[in-house]
């Protein structure tokens, strides 16, 4: 054999061999990690007489009462006149959903406006196409029953999910899309649309006097009238914003000012900070913040970056009005080392964040320090949790982990013309941990699923009253349309 053709011939197995060894262990990290659970102990359902069904379903506890929310899907058939099923929102203020539909075709039609400025014709047409052929949607306000009912019990027309928040002293509040009153400025920020209920979800009010501007990431009351909302001002600057009676008036706290008077920034440079604001089982917010100074050119493009220090403060509610106290360097500041995070605070006394790398950090309440917990790898796949799926229950962590197969990586360093038809990057081993030593260690499990199921349409949601039973939502099998929710029991020990 020539030494070329050796040479290729040679080329061509090891390449077979690697595919082959790669195709091995991608295919060993997309097994089912952990034993599955036993038969659900409940299932819960909508009313089959009705054409109404759930989806998009988001569980929400707090203050001894559950209830979910999500998109109401509409089944009825053409002349069907079955009425919707509980309160119906919209009643209560009437001209919203029309100054809400006349809001989003206008920002449709700038929208495709600019599209056929900027040349693409085809994609404005497109836009206002989709917009025009768009139902509209409706939000729904549920509970569940003993005896295995979910019960609608409000709806509202609106593009945006409902966000619940309660005080200890059993209000709830639904906050729906930001709209702009007609009798303000054009610069006035947008405010969301609030509905009180004080009977556990089954009477809703419209109040006009609650006024939570829609720029801010609202945590909730920290007593039956005091409040406090994280915004972010025109310019990126964070500030906080307070209330004492109940939400019908705001004063904001210039975190900026409060907690970082010491200004390191100098000519080309500027100040970038990141927050996060918690709860405190006391009555008040304790928060975190850290500093970077960026320079930059003459162009205001970034050139270096480079961190200054990070705090710990507290926001007093407790006084006649709010105040920003204990400031002090901390080594660590928890979730405001990230650009973007999400925490979970449960009624269970656990706060939670998931970190890059399969760590998951916990709030020592003793302490006050944060911990950290890894996740193991998912048959060697180096693991990430889902931001958005992490649940405390009694005694007991549930997270969701993803991670990179072996062909998700090789991929990245692919040929186009080799037609790779997984992403790069993408991730495609997926697991269930639960943990009931605070993170310490961690069992993986398996959700059951029937034939032609897979992990995205089974989806975790939340737990049972007492928080112990895991809520799974699934399509129901018995009918394709529709959604159920199933109650199971994790292992009593890891």
């Amino acid at each position: 054999m020539k030494p070329r053709k050796y040479a290729l011939w040679s080329a061509a197995t090891a390449f077979a061999c690697l595919i082959v060894v790669v195709t091995v262990i991608d295919q060993r990290q997309l097994r089912q990690l952990g034993q599955p659970l036993a038969a659900p102990e409940k299932i819960f359902k909508t009313d089959a007489k009705l054409p109404f069904d759930i989806a998009d379903v988001k569980w929400v506890d707090a203050n001894g009462v559950q209830l979910l929310t999500g998109t109401l899907q509409d089944l009825r058939q053409e002349g069907d006149t079955t009425p919707l099923p509980g309160a119906i929102l919209d009643t209560l203020l009437p001209s919203r959903a029309e100054r809400l539909r006349e809001r989003n075709n206008q920002m449709a039609a700038d929208s495709a406006v600019r599209m056929a400025a900027a040349g693409h014709q085809d994609l404005a047409v497109q836009t206002l196409m989709d917009r025009l052929g768009r139902g509209h949607k409706r939000q729904f306000i549920a509970r569940m029953t003993d005896e295995g009912r979910i019960d609608i019990l409000a709806s509202i027309e609106d593009d945006q999910s409902l966000s619940l928040v309660t005080a200890p002293g059993g209000k709830w509040i639904a906050l729906g899309s930001g709209e702009f009153p007609k009798d303000r400025p054009d610069d006035s920020p947008s405010f969301y649309t609030a509905f009180v209920s004080n009977d556990s979800g089954r009477t809703w009010k419209f109040d006009p006097k609650i006024t939570v501007p829609s720029s801010t990431d609202f945590h909730g009351y920290v007593s039956e009238t005091r409040a406090y909302a994280l915004a972010t001002r025109y310019g990126g600057e964070r500030e906080a914003w307070t209330t004492f009676d109940g939400g019908h008036s705001w004063k904001n706290v210039d975190l900026d000012k409060a907690v970082w008077p010491d200004n390191p920034a100098r000519e080309h440079q500027v100040r970038d900070t990141h927050w996060a604001l918690l709860f405190n089982p006391a009555g008040n917010a304790v928060g975190w913040s850290t500093m970077s100074v960026i320079t930059v050119d003459d162009e205001g493009q970034e050139k270096s970056r480079k961190p200054v220090e990070a705090r710990r403060f507290d926001l007093s509610l407790s006084g006649s009005q709010a105040a920003v106290r204990n400031v002090a360097a901390t080594p660590d500041a928890g979730p405001a080392n990230e650009p973007s995070y999400r925490i979970l605070q449960s009624d269970s006394g656990d706060t939670l964040f998931a970190q890059p790398e399969g760590r998951l950090r916990y709030l020592d309440p003793t302490t006050g320090a944060w911990g950290t917990s890894t996740i193991p790898d998912i048959r060697g796949a180096s693991p990430w949790i889902d931001t958005d799926k992490m649940w405390s229950g009694k005694d007991v962590w549930v997270v969701r982990a993803r991670g990179d197969t072996a062909w998700n990586i090789v991929a990245c360093y692919m040929p186009p013309y080799f037609g790779n038809t997984r992403n790069c990057g993408g991730a495609s081993a997926g697991a269930y941990f639960y943990s009931r030593d605070k993170g310490h260690s961690w069992t993986p499990f398996l959700l059951p699923r029937s034939p032609g199921e897979s992990d995205y349409t089974i989806n975790v949601i939340g737990w049972d009253t007492r928080r112990q039973g895991l809520l799974v939502m699934r399509r129901d099998p018995e009918n394709s349309e529709r959604e159920q929710i199933e109650l199971y029991r994790l292992p009593e020990r890891s």
